[in-house]
């Protein structure tokens, strides 16, 4: 018998794809703020201002409230 543990089907499938998606978020959340700076810098240029973010207000009550993923 081997001394390494063999690898479950499952925890090679989940891992790889987890790895996977994990870069791909990254790489989205790299490119989007690549996006917004070059907005943020063709506004200002003079650019058009219907490419501007919308500004939101939040409720006091989404004030309070806590991110569940900071738990």
């Amino acid at each position: 018998m081997s001394k390494t543990p063999s690898e479950n089907v499952f925890d090679i499938a989940f891992t790889q794809r987890d790895a996977e998606i994990r870069r791909l978020e990254l790489e989205r959340a790299e490119l989007e703020a690549e996006l917004e700076e070059a907005v943020a810098q063709f506004i200002k240029a003079g650019g058009s201002r219907k490419l501007a973010k919308k500004k939101t207000k939040l409720t006091p009550l989404l004030l309070d409230s806590t991110d569940p993923d900071d738990l």
